[in-house]
């Protein structure tokens, strides 16, 4: 197996596996994705919004596991596509995610569910 060094070569390898759950952040966050058998890849800075998009448009994908800190980051565009898009859910994690998770919930389900 051949190493993939670039964002661009990891998105295009990660684009091509059938997935339905998957990961996105530093080193750190993702670590744990991983050992767990989920799908993960580190990107952080210019790298990070880019392979958010790429994992937007991921035929396959039903969620994306964020840091709420890396989407609050976001560009105030990316950030409106990705809360208002009905596939892939984004479900942000940590101490803000709670929030956008339960104002994401409300708006899918109808009602407040957490």
């Amino acid at each position: 197996m051949t190493q993939v060094t670039t964002i661009k070569e990891r998105i295009a390898a990660l684009a091509k596996d059938p997935m339905e759950l998957a990961a996105i952040g530093d080193t750190s966050f993702v670590l744990g994705f991983r050992l767990a058998g989920i799908r993960a890849i580190e990107a952080e800075g210019d790298d990070y919004a880019a392979c958010v998009e790429s994992f937007l448009a991921h035929p396959t994908l039903k969620i994306l596991i964020v840091k709420d800190t890396d989407l609050n980051g976001l560009w105030p565009a990316l950030r409106q596509k990705i809360l208002s898009t009905p596939h892939p859910i984004v479900i942000p994690l940590g101490k803000e995610g709670k929030a956008q998770l339960q104002a994401r919930m409300k708006s899918v389900v109808g009602v407040d569910v957490l």
